[in-house]
């Protein structure tokens, strides 16, 4: 076995790596950067979740317009664009949320028939 092991890794070494050596090798990058990405995403996803609250919180002041009275027509019509673009920053901000999770799940999934091809 020892000779054949060394034959091995000489033919390796004089014509370089084997189709399989490089896909094995491209596999474990792929495993790697889509283990790390899909982590960095998971630990974005608190901020993207922290935004909608935010965003909430922000319509929510904006609602009874921060507790200050209107008294005129212009601060009457500021306040119902403020109540728009409240409301739009929350539906911005669960899209994005929405979007971000769906993104991990695209990884995960990509992640499990990438560990899948190892084990055949």
């Amino acid at each position: 076995m020892a000779k054949n092991f060394f034959l091995a890794q000489a033919m390796a070494y004089i014509t370089g790596d084997t189709d399989t050596s490089r896909a094995l090798k491209i596999q474990k990058q792929a495993i790697s950067g889509l283990r790390t990405q899909i982590s960095n995403m998971e630990a974005e996803t608190i901020n993207k979740e922290e935004v909608v609250d935010d965003a909430k919180e922000a319509f929510n002041k904006a609602f009874v317009n921060n507790g200050v009275l209107m008294s005129t027509a212009k601060e009457r019509t500021d306040y119902v664009t403020k109540l728009i673009e409240s409301k739009e920053a929350i539906a911005d901000a669960e899209e994005a949320l929405k979007s971000h999770v769906a993104t991990i799940s695209f990884l995960k999934e990509q992640l499990a028939i990438a560990e899948e091809l190892g084990t055949e």
